[in-house]
């Protein structure tokens, strides 16, 4: 007796959980001889795409048992998922980004084949299935051509077990004819077994075998001959219809000892044998063809995997132009505004000045016409005059900060302004500021309060820009020191009477020239690196899962971690050039100092770069839309960026919420990318190798997710 290619016992499966499970599979029995072509029959959502989902080892039974080919789906003895089988599913599952001679390939190396022996297979199938050119894409395909193109990579490599989901449906009647033809001559002279489900059920009868499946149940199966005869029907059809009334009905169907959904399987194989369709034995020479296939097929290096999943990988990338512009222009666009916007001093700035001290003169400009300076020399003391002006003249051209100063006659209407939004702060002088100021020189602590009163700058601000409002408190202070010690020193005093008693000396590290965007910008190279790199691979995965590309490729025989693996080197070679575009803008376009080494700088942002990555499949693999994943990746943006310590210290975070930001991938990253650049530390400092030790351990973590995650998604 030959031995069977497939036998399902007991075969039982159900998707959801508790009350919501939904039972595709019921206690299903079936026989696939070897050498036979068994038609699967059954109406759309019947349970077939499932089973045959079981059959390759991309899903697990609850319970019951599977046999392909003499042992179980995944086992290294069975070949299945591998290259004994040849798997067509029901849907196209080709890249739309590669030719019909790509995907051949892709398939052909996965196999282990050489590029002579996919050409002269290729050659036979193009005539054989009347392929369109081999250039043409497969996204710009029809739909009948699409499914040729699908079927002939099935086929590229001679499976020994053939499984073909609806290969026919929207093809041409004779191109149909075609290829059950040489369906059947691979059977009758190769010993192939294909099984093949179809909506067609007379076309089912060129099958040696048919199996009747409804509502997750097989009713019967046996030669066409043997059903017609069995159930004293003149079509399939009829006796499906049969079937499906009795199982309506509740009743087993008894006829000649066997009871429907539960048959002697002795008897099944002796139906193959029936005088109906007669199968011609096998040479033994071409029994051992198989083994002698499979074990050639077995020496097919990781290379040849390898060759396969990195074209394929680096083919999409290169023939999106409009995403591989996005992918290397972003970065630089996004760095360049960063510099651009950030860190600079406010200009333009306008100021509402309302100085009694000018009389009737309507501006400075016209007051100060004739004195250069607010001094006037006499032969025994210096005369200030109009010192209002002055300390304006100086304030407007302090720090390289351009204010445009509007004179008003009064104070309320100055104010008004400045609620209407026209003004960001009014400046008042006194009447008598000049006169007050040398007073309080001449007095000093005896001056009363009218004199120290009519000494003040008064300043009434819009602080609802706080980092204006900063600068320009910051800028006044100074603007009114250099004002106080320039005049002093006119005079012939010592410039240190205006100064306060306090003395910053030469930074220990920094400059005081250093201002905002200097304190953020490690943080924003790490977190951009990172999001891009977040970015580019967060729906990697779900993409070929919505392609079908996925499922196809471990019906192939490749594992998860190697397709992982080839993502994370095409990625990773992105990210590369991306990084180095960044660095090169940063440092070299904008002058960012970096007192450390470039070396480390390179390397933690590589690392940093390797971690988005990562977390960018870890969210492809959870999520199952892209819609989901970009809420997911754009989501964490702002939290990560916020909590980072990118913006602000994190000594200004509560202490429970620091702990948690300094457990996020991108934290101690900022801080030693920011010692490397402000204090040029190296990895011997604790804090830089912490920051690098915490990147690899979150890559090791995602890694590890994604691995168990994509195991449990894969039953």
């Amino acid at each position: 007796m030959a031995p069977n290619a497939v036998e399902i016992r007991d075969a039982c499966k159900e998707f959801g959980r508790s009350s919501k499970t939904n039972v595709i599979l019921k206690n299903l029995n079936m026989t696939v001889p070897q050498g036979v072509i068994y038609g699967l029959l059954g109406a759309s959502g019947c349970g077939k795409t499932t089973l045959l989902s079981c059959v390759v080892g991309r899903r697990k039974l609850n319970s019951g048992e599977i046999k392909v080919l003499g042992e179980y789906p995944g086992t290294r003895e069975c070949g299945v998922p591998g290259h004994r089988v040849g798997f067509m599913p029901q849907d196209i599952a080709l890249i739309g980004e590669l030719t019909i001679k790509d995907c051949a390939n892709y398939f052909g190396w996965i196999h282990g084949m050489t590029d002579k022996q996919i050409e002269a297979k290729y050659a036979f199938l193009e005539e054989l299935l009347d392929l369109p050119p081999r250039n043409i894409y497969v996204k710009n395909l029809s739909g009948g051509q699409q499914r040729r193109a699908s079927l002939a990579v099935a086929m590229i490599h001679d499976p020994e077990l053939l499984i073909l989901d609806e290969p026919t449906v929207g093809l041409d009647p004779v191109l149909r004819q075609t290829i059950w033809d040489y369906l059947l001559k691979l059977v009758t002279e190769e010993n192939r077994t294909i099984i093949i489900t179809t909506h067609y059920i007379e076309e089912a009868r060129q099958a040696h075998m048919i199996g009747l499946m409804r509502n997750g149940k097989l009713l019967d199966e046996g030669s066409p001959g043997f059903l017609l005869a069995k159930y004293r029907c003149s079509t399939i059809e009829q006796v499906f219809l049969l079937l499906s009334s009795k199982q309506d009905m509740g009743n087993s169907l008894t006829m000649d000892g066997n009871t429907i959904g539960n048959r002697d399987y002795e008897y099944n194989n002796d139906v193959t044998r029936s005088e109906d369709v007669e199968i011609e034995s096998k040479p033994e020479k071409q029994k051992k063809s198989f083994k002698q296939n499979y074990a050639y097929e077995n020496k097919s290096t990781r290379f040849g995997r390898a060759k396969a999943l990195l074209v394929k990988n680096i083919l999409r990338v290169i023939r999106h132009p409009g995403g591989l512009g996005f992918t290397f222009i972003l970065p630089v666009l996004e760095i360049i505004t960063f510099f651009m916007t950030i860190g600079g001093n406010p200009k333009n700035l306008r100021f509402g000045i309302v100085n009694e001290e000018m009389g009737n003169f309507s501006t400075c400009e016209s007051y100060s016409a004739n004195l250069p300076t607010g001094v006037i020399y006499t032969d025994t003391d210096c005369e200030f005059t109009g010192l209002s002006c002055h300390f304006l003249i100086n304030f407007y051209d302090s720090l390289e900060v351009k204010n445009d100063y509007v004179y008003f006659n009064d104070l309320d209407t100055a104010k008004q302004a400045v609620k209407e939004g026209r003004l960001v702060g009014v400046l008042y002088f006194a009447s008598n500021f000049t006169e007050s100021f040398t007073a309080r020189l001449d007095l000093g602590q005896d001056a009363d309060d009218p004199i120290l009163d009519s000494h003040e700058i008064k300043i009434w601000l819009d602080m609802t820009n706080g980092q204006t409002a900063y600068l320009i408190q910051q800028q006044m202070y100074e603007s009114y020191f250099n004002f106080s010690k320039e005049i002093l020193k006119d005079c012939g005093m010592n410039p240190k009477v205006a100064t306060i008693p306090v003395t910053f000396h030469a930074p220990i590290y920094g400059s005081f020239s250093s201002n905002y965007g200097t304190f953020i910008a490690p943080g924003v190279i790490v977190t951009l690196i990172f999001f891009l790199a977040v970015t580019v691979t967060s729906i990697v995965i779900i993409t070929e899962r919505d392609e079908g590309v996925w499922d196809r490729t471990l019906v192939s025989g490749v594992t998860t971690t190697e397709i992982l693996i080839s993502h994370l080197l095409t990625q990773g070679l992105v990210m590369i050039l991306q990084t180095l575009e960044v660095m090169l803008t940063s440092f070299g376009l904008f002058g960012l100092q970096c007192n450390g080494s470039f070396l480390t700088v390179l390397l933690l942002l590589l690392i940093q770069g390797l971690c988005g990555m990562c977390t960018g499949f870890s969210i492809s693999v959870y999520c199952d839309t892209v819609m989901s994943s970009n809420y997911v990746s754009m989501g964490s943006f702002v939290p990560i960026i916020v909590l980072s310590g990118s913006i602000w210290p994190l000594e200004g975070m509560p202490e429970k919420l620091r702990w948690i930001s300094l457990c996020l991938p991108t934290t101690l990253a900022t801080q030693a990318m920011r010692n490397v650049l402000e204090r040029g530390w190296n990895f011997e400092n604790y804090q830089v190798a912490v920051g690098y030790g915490v990147s690899v351990l979150w890559v090791g973590i995602l890694i590890s997710f994604s691995a168990l995650l994509l195991r449990f998604k894969s039953g």
